[in-house]
């Protein structure tokens, strides 16, 4: 196998802009052809045609010193403009792979930090924590993840780079159309911003074998795009497939349409401050049962079933299957499926309807919806027998009832709410208590809820 020798003294290695392409899946650069495989630097770069991780006519990239006698050491790093652009995404690419050998260090530390850096619209995001090269320890096989824990974006103020990104923070805009790929030595506490050089030093890397890890890239029937509007509302940016309408486009907190035993992904521009949740809606956020969740550190009940197959990407994707029991948790007792952000659980939050024809049927076709308890909408009024009392009280779901226009005088010594079968003294004695009023409240067209799961224990 090969490897790519980096012997650099001080390079500023900034991306530059070059023509989008496709990275190849689960792509390996070796340098077992003789060539540097489009890696370059301000330094040169040379092929060396044994030596690498597999011992003798294994190929590696080494860099050299400039051929010019700088007085100073160089930035060690080498970067690709060409082969290593594209959607990592779509290729389903978690972690980036390499073999890498400290052959020497003459000025400088004692061993090399490295670390990658990805350019793209999005912005540019640096590996978190660096991997420590030992000098003279031999070839180390390295990895670095591709997630939003182990990326962090890097600022700065662009005089050396001139391009898109640097004034948002989007690693999923990144991680979906990359322009540079840099490997580089940055032992920094914390990764060092654009337009600025790390550690200067002079020394010598040998780097073969770079990988493009695959993970398991989710696939789906129906995949929607998620911007916002400030801590408001979920925008519907786009749907694929894109010949049968999923939604309208740009509007606010749209009701998605699923269907049972179908694949879904859902991707959002801010993962941070807008994760994803899928929820089982009740009258209020604070009462709704997440399923699903992409919010760090939280866990959903359904995200270890293997049929649902939850993927979370990290970076703003997820991905699940609508499973017969995750449908009955949706609707559980009356719930409305729905969706929203786990931070703005009240104002970025949707509805979901669910069709429950045969999963073999098009996509396209028309379908019952099915998601309301039975008797959900169901009124009746309330008779004045004292005190003023009168209202509407309206089933909102197996759980919930809402009472609106609601009279009382306060003069009453106790009052209870109680559920009974009929409208009789006998009925009333043998009730089920639901909730009492505070004595000598008076009440004015007033809406109350009920809610009978808190009021009930």
């Amino acid at each position: 196998m090969k490897t790519t020798i980096l012997t650099l003294m001080c390079a500023l290695l900034m991306p530059t802009s070059t023509a989008f392409s496709t990275l190849v899946v689960g792509r390996v650069d070796n340098f077992e052809g003789g060539t540097i495989q489009r890696w370059s630097s301000s330094a040169g770069h040379d092929n060396i045609s044994s030596g690498g991780p597999a011992g003798a006519d294994d190929n590696y990239l080494q860099i050299h010193r400039p051929t010019n006698s700088a007085p100073y050491p160089f930035h060690l790093g080498t970067k690709n403009t060409t082969t290593w652009t594209g959607d990592y995404l779509s290729a389903g690419i978690k972690a980036i792979a390499m073999d890498v050998n400290t052959i020497s260090i003459t000025t400088g530390p004692a061993n090399l930090s490295l670390r990658i850096v990805l350019f793209g619209p999005g912005g540019a995001f640096s590996s978190k924590e660096p991997a420590t090269v030992i000098t003279e320890g031999g070839w180390q096989h390295v990895e670095f993840g591709l997630t939003r824990s182990d990326l962090v974006r890097i600022l700065g103020d662009g005089s050396d780079y001139i391009g898109p990104g640097l004034g948002v923070d989007d690693l999923t805009a990144t991680l979906s159309e990359v322009g540079t790929f840099l490997i580089r030595h940055d032992p920094a506490s914390s990764p060092t911003p654009v337009g600025q050089h790390p550690e200067h030093i002079m020394a010598t890397l040998g780097i073969d074998n770079i990988t493009a890890v695959l993970g398991s890239a989710p696939t789906y029937d129906v995949a929607w795009t998620f911007g916002n509007v400030g801590n408001e509302f979920y925008t519907l940016d786009r749907f694929e497939p894109s010949d049968i309408v999923f939604g309208d486009i740009d509007a606010e907190n749209p009701t998605l349409l699923l269907h049972l035993g179908r694949r879904y992904q859902i991707t959002v521009a801010d993962p941070i401050g807008h994760p994803f949740e899928l929820v089982a809606k009740h009258i209020s956020p604070e009462l709704d049962d997440v399923l699903l969740s992409a919010v760090p550190d939280q866990t959903g009940p359904f995200e270890g079933d293997p049929d649902v197959e939850w993927f979370d990407n990290e970076s703003g994707t997820v991905a699940f299957t609508l499973t017969g029991r995750l449908y009955d948790a949706l609707t559980v007792r009356g719930k409305r499926p729905g969706y929203r952000c786990g931070l703005h659980t009240s104002s970025m939050r949707g509805d979901i309807d669910i069709c429950t024809v045969p999963i073999t049927s098009d996509l396209s076709v028309e379908c019952n919806v099915v998601h309301d308890y039975k008797r959900t909408g169901w009124k009746a009024r309330l008779s004045t027998l004292a005190h003023g009392v009168s209202g509407v009280v309206e089933i909102l779901d197996a759980d919930t009832l809402l009472i609106e226009s609601f009279n009382y005088d306060g003069g009453g010594s106790e009052v209870s709410l109680y559920l009974a079968p009929e409208n009789t003294d006998a009925s009333l004695l043998t009730g089920l208590p639901i909730g009492s009023l505070p004595t000598g409240n008076i009440y004015v067209d007033d809406t109350l809820i009920v809610d009978l799961r808190r009021d009930l224990q």
